[in-house]
């Protein structure tokens, strides 16, 4: 009887880690993803002109285009396109799924090429994943109370 105890609190403790892992993951995506957007800054053309040296290289007639070793470029991001998304983003943290998702799909038909277009394809995957997940426990529900014989 004790093993049997035992066993079911080992399952039970199991059970409320591997639900907290999920839920810290949850947060953690639209966390990092929120910190991610605020790092970026809307790219806009600058008018003034500058002058860029350089020794022994290909001809570089672009002073923005310039290498520098071990950075990776950051692809510019426009103000309407950065707006779109955060729009979408506050959606979802407001908890409006079904709207978020539909303004997510909208931003990604606008702008297939954008710098951000991976992580709103990865904002609708996860969207998509949480609504499954509330829609199975209450269709589960629905069938264990369909199966109960009714007593009068």
């Amino acid at each position: 009887m004790k093993a049997k105890t035992w066993m079911a609190l080992a399952v039970l403790l199991a059970a409320l880690v591997a639900g907290g892992a999920a839920a810290a993951e949850k947060d953690d995506f639209w966390g990092s993803l929120q910190g991610k957007l605020q790092k970026v800054t809307p790219g806009k053309k600058s008018v003034a002109t500058t002058a860029v040296g350089g020794v022994r290289g290909a001809r570089n007639d672009s002073p923005e285009d310039v290498y520098w070793k071990g950075r990776e470029k950051e692809k510019p991001v426009a103000e309407e396109e950065l707006q779109k998304f955060n729009q979408a983003l506050e959606t979802k943290l407001k908890g409006d799924n079904e709207k978020a998702l539909a303004q997510f799909e909208e931003f990604l038909r606008a702008y297939p090429q954008s710098a951000l277009r991976i992580e709103g394809l990865q904002a609708v995957e996860k969207i998509k994943q949480e609504t499954a997940e509330a829609k199975a426990p209450a269709k589960a529900a629905g069938k264990t109370r369909k199966k109960q014989p009714q007593s009068q």
